[in-house]
């Protein structure tokens, strides 16, 4: 099967992973000013869209488990490089500039004023720098699990994976089957690895298979730290929260794999827009472990009025 026949598959397999759990989605094609082309999962109805971001090294298919429990228009977009969008180069601008300027192009795309915006992992990272450059254009934001750019350093795995060479091998070697990807892969990223169900563990293999996939991942880790010395400075956004004028929720694990709530609780402290929400016992990935946790806090959050 060539790179077309592969790519036509995964979208077709995709749109069956969510209507298997309940989301009526279709695939659209959203270009830039510049023609890059960002793949999405779309559905539902609203007048303001709901963008869902999925995290590092993941593609839409991360909300599969959560989109039926939403309402409104959801657009849930490949990063760019992910899935099945065309690839950018990151590392010449910087992941904060990538981010902001991939967001605008999508908003702008949609045709949209305002949007809530939701991530997960890096994905609530890059809702955040785009609702502090543009905070007219998002009603409200979720944060789910932990970010880089609030504490120094990084984790060592995002280390291994930044270093020359061995970050593309390691990132290359993928388990053999949905099992193995449990065990290997996702014992690392969330707290109960039992829970993910077989279909998204066999769909994530399928995702990081895809042509230029591990390039891209590389492309991106490399983008947010550095081998030796951690997050680029470029990439910190600690000092800035303060100023993040637009309503927030930060949904953490108590158990976060990178990162817990209560190491950047200072950080956290200081920014009166965003309010922490803890869920004990939760890894990473609450999206994959905790989806129903996950809808409600973000149904409850979008809908309320305060």
């Amino acid at each position: 099967m060539n790179g077309d026949s592969r790519r036509l598959a995964f979208e077709h397999h995709r749109l069956e992973l969510f209507k298997s759990h309940g989301f009526e989605g279709s695939a659209a094609w959203f270009s830039n000013s510049d023609g890059q082309r960002t793949a999405a999962v779309v559905g539902g109805e609203g007048e303001r869209p709901v963008v869902l971001l999925h995290g590092m090294l993941n593609d839409a298919g991360e909300w599969a488990l959560i989109a039926g429990n939403l309402s409104g228009r959801l657009l849930i977009p490949d990063w760019p490089g992910c899935g099945l969008s065309d690839a950018v180069p990151i590392r010449p601008a910087g992941f904060r500039r990538f981010g902001v300027e991939w967001l605008t192009g999508l908003v702008d795309a949609l045709g949209a004023e305002q949007v809530d915006i939701v991530g997960s992992s890096m994905g609530g990272y890059l809702g955040c720098v785009f609702a502090l450059a543009q905070p007219e254009r998002v009603r409200r934001l979720v944060q789910i699990g932990s970010v880089f750019g609030l504490v120094g350093g990084a984790p060592a795995l995002f280390r291994l994976f930044a270093a020359p060479g061995l970050g593309t091998f390691m990132l290359s070697r993928q388990p053999k089957d949905a099992e193995a990807n449990r065990k290997q892969v996702f014992s690392h990223l969330v707290r109960h690895p039992d829970r993910i169900p077989v279909d998204m563990l066999e769909h994530d293999l399928a995702a990081m298979a895809l042509p230029g996939a591990v390039d891209s991942a590389t492309e991106c880790v490399r983008s947010l730290v550095h081998p030796v010395t951690g997050t680029h400075p470029s990439v910190m956004i600690r000092d800035e929260l303060a100023d993040l004028k637009v309503p927030t929720l930060h949904l953490w694990g108590t158990k976060d794999n990178f990162l817990q709530p209560d190491k950047a609780r200072q950080a956290l402290e200081r920014a009166t827009a965003v309010s922490l929400r803890v869920v004990e016992d939760g890894g990473h990935l609450l999206t994959l472990e905790a989806p129903d946790r996950v809808a409600n806090a973000i149904t409850e959050f979008l809908g309320s009025s305060g």
